[in-house]
């Protein structure tokens, strides 16, 4: 049995956002399944359709990288950290000034700034001060996770991680984009990671909110068939990796194409969700078009 490697390092970057799905607890068990030449410094170029919290790319650290989402707010505040930290810090400042208080929050989240630095700052204060760290948009493309009641005043930013983070994104190039235009700049050689909104277990279940439009059956399927698109472009030479949820849905979308798709089981930590149930252990599955 191959040995869990150590991921821990105090001059690693972390990522800046609490993010539902994010794969800081579990990279140590992906970095088994993935190719051994991907590791921290990976000379190649990392690819991410789903940035999210953005905790792969940190730890690998490329050489160069494409990070996109479909989450604006979210690319905002990548390029915000990358080419105007101090005036982030500035921002933060203000917003970490603020009372611990519900009607601050709901006032905040109510706020709709367009200047990119502030719109960043805010978009940090909210996702530090809701409930569970959550990031879900209602269908008409506004933040409505209710306020988190913490025991003391969350800290918005640690100033010496920032500074990691802003001078390792300026190895990445950053889009807002749908997945299938991104998997459509894969080449050979690169390391695709996809970390979608995950294919929910059971009815009830179901969390897709990052985007107004969600993320449903429909979607996964066009995800699976881009994957296979993107395999069959690059005639396999980009090693592609998916992570999502054991669900029995997701796993017949994926079973018929044994000769190209292995699908593997992890366990994983979760301490994000909305309901207490969706935290703690849960076994869920990667995806890759190589074999380890």
């Amino acid at each position: 049995m191959p040995q869990v490697p150590n991921l821990a390092s105090k001059d690693s970057p972390k990522p800046i956002l609490k993010w539902a799905g994010g794969k800081a607890r579990l990279l140590s068990q992906l970095a088994l399944l993935m190719p051994e030449d991907v590791r921290p410094g990976f000379a190649g170029r990392l690819v991410e359709p789903f940035v999210g919290g953005a905790a792969m790319f940190l730890w690998l650290r490329p050489s160069g990288a494409l990070l996109a989402d479909s989450n604006d707010e979210l690319i905002n505040l990548y390029e915000v950290v990358r080419r105007h930290p101090d005036e982030l810090e500035t921002a933060l400042d203000f917003y970490q000034s603020l009372a611990h208080d519900s009607d601050v929050y709901y006032a905040q989240r109510a706020d709709d700034p367009q200047d990119p630095v502030k719109r960043a700052a805010r978009l940090i204060y909210l996702n530090r001060n809701c409930f569970n760290g959550l990031y879900r948009l209602n269908r008409s493309g506004k933040f409505n996770v209710p306020f988190g009641r913490y025991r003391s005043k969350p800290k918005l930013y640690d100033r010496e991680n920032l500074a990691l983070v802003s001078d390792a994104l300026g190895a990445a190039e950053l889009r807002v984009a749908p997945f299938e235009e991104t998997l459509a700049q894969v080449e050979p050689g690169d390391f695709v990671y996809l970390d979608p909104p995950y294919y929910p277990i059971s009815q009830t279940s179901s969390f897709t909110g990052y985007t107004g439009a969600g993320f449903g059956h429909a979607d996964q399927v066009r995800l699976r068939d881009a994957i296979l698109e993107t395999h069959r472009r690059t005639s396999g030479a980009a090693r592609i990796m998916l992570s999502n949820s054991n669900a029995p849905g997701l796993i017949e979308l994926y079973e018929p194409y044994p000769e190209i798709l292995h699908v593997h089981s992890v366990t994983a930590m979760r301490a994000v969700g909305a309901k207490s149930s969706s935290r703690g252990l849960v076994e869920e599955v990667a995806i890759t078009n190589y074999t380890t």
